[in-house]
């Protein structure tokens, strides 16, 4: 069975991510960067106003240069509390996934309890870049990202989640128990594989593309979004703060997801308790 948070603890998590949120946008506003939130943190915003009930954490996209701005602009205003987490700036970070980490707080998914570095409470940052208009590169770009990320994941973790139960599950655990060791083994670079990403990721942000893609999310193909579906951001309320979404947030979110507005059965409202949660010293007032 999949642990559950008690509902003191998510209530915390919330709190503790919507202010982590709070300081972003407040960079974001400062500098006139622009974000939008994504993936389930858009539906919460479109169906609750604020977090899907069950879910437990939050997500923003953002286009590459403005992520590239915020990063620059995050390390000289936000270094005493927080820290842009890529492989690039942590070693032994195995992830593809941007993380915007509160210091002095622990947050380790079971997932990546093995994985040796510092993991705090954190959002998400989802980078989009150009797409290209030819669906067979497009779409070959996709696949080298997807893999690369994988093996990026497997030089930090063993125990990736395997979507597989029974006789295939267990031969997947072991492939990738095996391949976590040889890649250790061989000294594989995780900084160099993510420069690998970001370089098949970026390779279109020379051209004028009608459509803006995020390589490096669970479907990517159902991530496009044409600029003028994007722009101008809509905004909308989220736990009583202002925050902004994709222009056609229906579009989007009906293209990744179909039907948003119905909640899933009863037993599929889970979410996935980390194996480590440590407020700080100040608790959930960060």
């Amino acid at each position: 069975m999949i642990k559950q948070y008690d509902e003191e603890t998510l209530n915390k998590l919330k709190k503790a991510e919507l202010n982590i949120l709070k300081d972003f946008i407040a960079v974001c506003e400062k500098h006139n960067l622009k974000y939008f939130i994504c993936w389930g943190t858009a539906i919460g915003a479109v169906r609750h106003k604020g977090f899907i009930p069950w879910d437990d954490d939050i997500d923003v996209g953002m286009l590459r240069d403005d992520y590239e701005k915020f990063v620059r602009i995050a390390k000289r205003e936000m270094s005493d509390h927080y820290y842009v987490t890529t492989p690039k700036t942590m070693k032994n970070y195995a992830s593809g996934v941007i993380k915007v980490q509160r210091l002095g707080t622990k947050f380790v998914p079971e997932f990546s309890r093995t994985m040796k570095c510092s993991l705090c409470l954190h959002i998400d940052i989802f980078v989009f870049d150009n797409a290209d208009e030819d669906e067979k590169i497009l779409k070959d770009k996709i696949n080298k990202v997807r893999n690369i990320s994988k093996i990026l994941f497997l030089c930090g973790s063993p125990y990736p989640e395997i979507p597989f139960k029974g006789v295939k599950g267990t031969a997947a655990k072991s492939i990738c128990f095996m391949a976590h060791y040889a890649f250790k083994w061989t000294h594989l670079s995780i900084s160099r594989l993510y420069d690998k990403m970001e370089k098949i990721s970026k390779s279109s942000n020379y051209k004028d593309t009608e459509s803006v893609i995020c390589y490096n999310c669970l479907k990517p193909m159902q991530s496009k979004m044409r600029r003028e579906d994007l722009f101008p951001l809509s905004e909308m309320e989220f736990e009583g703060i202002k925050v902004y979404v994709p222009g056609n947030y229906h579009k989007y979110l009906t293209n990744y997801y179909g039907d948003y507005m119905s909640l899933p059965p009863e037993e599929q409202r889970v979410n996935h308790a980390a194996y480590i949660v440590d407020f700080g010293k100040d608790g959930i007032e960060l």
